[in-house]
C-alpha cells in the first residue's frame, strides 16, 4: 500500500511597523510650546537584517530644530490653539531590500498648552498698547488701578500674573491670580510697568510692558515775589492794615498752590 504524505506549510507574513516614542516620558499631549523643545525617536520591528534605513520627520504645526533626517529629532511646537491649528509628528522610515524600497510610517497627534499674547495694560481704565506710553500720570501718592488684558488660553486655564513696577511704587502682591492690582505710586517717580502671564498649569510666559511718565516737579519751591500793589517786593516783616494781594512765582507743571498764614 502506497501512502503518500502531503505536508502543507502555511507561511504567515510577519508584520513590520515603526513607532514614534516621546523622549523623557513627555508624551504627546499638553506639551509646553515654543521656546520649549520636545524630542522624539523611532523604533522599528521585523525589519530585514543588514538594511540601512533612511528617516524623514515631518512636524505639522511646529519646527524641527534638530535631526530631521536622523533616528531622533527635536521639535518646538507653535504656541497656537489646537482647535484652529492642528499639530502632529510623523516619521517616514524607508529601507531597501534587494531592489524594492519599503516605507513605513507612524503619526502622533500633538496638543499644547496655549497662552495668547497680552495686547495692552490699562492705567485707571485707560488702555495702553504693549510698548506704548501712558503720559502725565499726576504727581502724588493716590492709589491707581493697573490691569492687564487677559490672554486667551486653550485648553481653558486660569492665569497667574507677575508684575514689575517702577522704583518706589508699591502693591500688596506682585504675583496674583487676577489681572488687576491696586498700586500706590511714590510722589513723582515714573518708569516701566510690566506684566508676565503664564497658565496655572504651565511655564510658557507672555509679557507686556508700558512706560508711565509724570509731570516734572519743580527743583525749587516757589517764592513770593510781590506784596500787593503798594508794598513792592516782599522782604522781611510787613504790617497788613487792609486786604492785600500776594503773588508767587510760577512753578513748572504745578496744578495747585496752597497758602498758609499764621497769627
Amino acid at each position: 500500500m502506497l501512502c503518500a504524505f502531503i505536508l502543507l506549510f502555511y507561511f504567515t507574513a510577519v508584520s513590520q511597523s515603526v513607532v514614534i516614542i516621546a523622549s523623557g516620558g513627555a508624551g504627546f499631549t499638553q506639551l509646553e510650546p515654543t521656546p520649549f523643545s520636545n524630542s522624539y525617536s523611532v523604533t522599528a520591528s521585523n525589519i530585514p537584517s543588514g538594511v540601512t534605513p533612511t528617516y524623514q520627520w515631518v512636524a505639522t504645526g511646529g519646527t524641527i530644530t534638530l535631526g530631521s533626517t536622523s533616528q531622533a529629532c527635536t521639535v518646538q511646537w507653535n504656541n497656537t490653539p489646537d482647535n484652529t491649528s492642528a499639530k502632529s509628528i510623523k516619521i517616514n522610515y524607508t529601507y531597501t531590500s534587494g531592489s524594492t524600497p519599503t516605507t513605513l510610517t507612524d503619526t502622533k497627534t500633538i496638543t499644547v498648552k496655549h497662552i495668547g499674547t497680552i495686547g495692552n495694560i490699562a492705567i485707571n481704565g485707560t488702555n495702553v498698547s504693549n510698548g506704548g506710553t501712558f503720559s502725565n500720570l499726576p504727581c502724588g501718592t493716590g492709589s491707581i488701578t493697573v490691569a492687564s488684558a487677559v490672554p486667551a488660553t486653550f485648553p481653558n486655564s486660569s492665569v497667574i500674573y507677575t508684575w514689575t513696577l517702577p522704583s518706589g511704587w508699591t502693591t500688596a502682591n506682585t504675583t496674583t491670580t487676577t489681572n488687576s492690582i491696586s498700586v500706590t505710586p511714590n510722589l513723582s517717580g515714573a518708569g516701566s510697568v510690566s506684566v508676565s502671564a503664564r497658565r496655572s498649569d504651565g511655564t510658557t510666559t507672555q509679557s507686556a510692558s508700558i512706560t508711565v511718565t509724570r509731570p516734572t516737579v519743580a527743583s525749587t519751591a516757589p517764592t513770593i515775589s510781590s506784596f500787593g500793589t503798594a508794598q513792592g517786593t516782599l522782604t522781611g516783616v510787613r504790617l497788613l492794615c487792609s486786604n492785600t494781594t500776594f503773588t508767587n512765582s510760577a512753578s513748572a507743571n504745578a496744578t495747585e498752590y496752597r497758602w498758609t498764614t499764621t497769627g
